[in-house]
């Protein structure tokens, strides 16, 4: 979405608090999404198609418990504000850092233009190879693409696909009561309530 309005080289989608000190370090923006613990964590164990919901609460909690000492550092961006108003995290990085990045002119058509980009993008498939064009990279570095079926790449492209997609939403209400009685769900939640109850600067 950033694209949309501006020619910058953005790190993205690690999930490491590695990339985050190094940009504290050399005086770079950074923005930190934060989401509800419960939809996140839902989120991420279909994606990794695992049911391990031990490992990405953990995950949760050691993140943002990293980023909280850090917090008046960088941009904490809402998920929904991130997937609702994007100009509003422009302005946000704009006021912190200084800097002068554009907003973008047509939010609606740029939400749609990504959109098409994703169905484009994995729903382009190459039968005779009998493999997917698109692979997620954790999959594709764990195994070469030839050696899953195309029913299984297909599976793969639906948990990772990162638009709403119906089949995907169906999936991770199975895995919510996983995540919703965990042990330790009230500690990311609390986290989590206590990260958001800062005003947004």
């Amino acid at each position: 979405m950033f694209h949309k309005a501006n020619d910058a080289h953005l790190g993205h989608h690690t999930h490491c608090t590695g990339q985050i000190a190094r940009a504290l370090r050399y005086g770079i923006p950074a923005v930190v999404p934060i989401r509800n613990p419960v939809d996140a964590i839902t989120s991420s164990v279909f994606a990794l198609g695992n049911k391990d919901v031990d490992s990405e609460v953990y995950r949760y909690l050691a993140f943002y418990r990293w980023v909280e000492p850090r917090i008046d550092s960088v941009v904490l961006a809402p998920f929904e504000t991130i997937i609702t108003d994007f100009n509003q995290v422009i302005r946000l990085v704009n006021e912190k850092y200084g800097t002068e990045f554009n907003y973008i002119d047509d939010l609606e058509g740029a939400t749609e233009q990504i959109r098409r980009y994703f169905d484009d993008l994995f729903d382009n498939r190459s039968e005779k190879e009998g493999r997917l064009k698109w692979a997620p990279a954790v999959v594709r570095d764990a195994l070469p693409g030839f050696l899953f079926s195309m029913e299984e790449q297909k599976n793969s492209a639906l948990r990772w696909k990162p638009i709403p997609v119906p089949g995907r939403e169906e999936g991770k209400k199975e895995l919510e009561p996983l995540v919703s009685n965990h042990k330790y769900i009230g500690q990311a939640q609390a986290l989590y309530d206590h990260l958001t109850s800062r005003p947004m600067t």
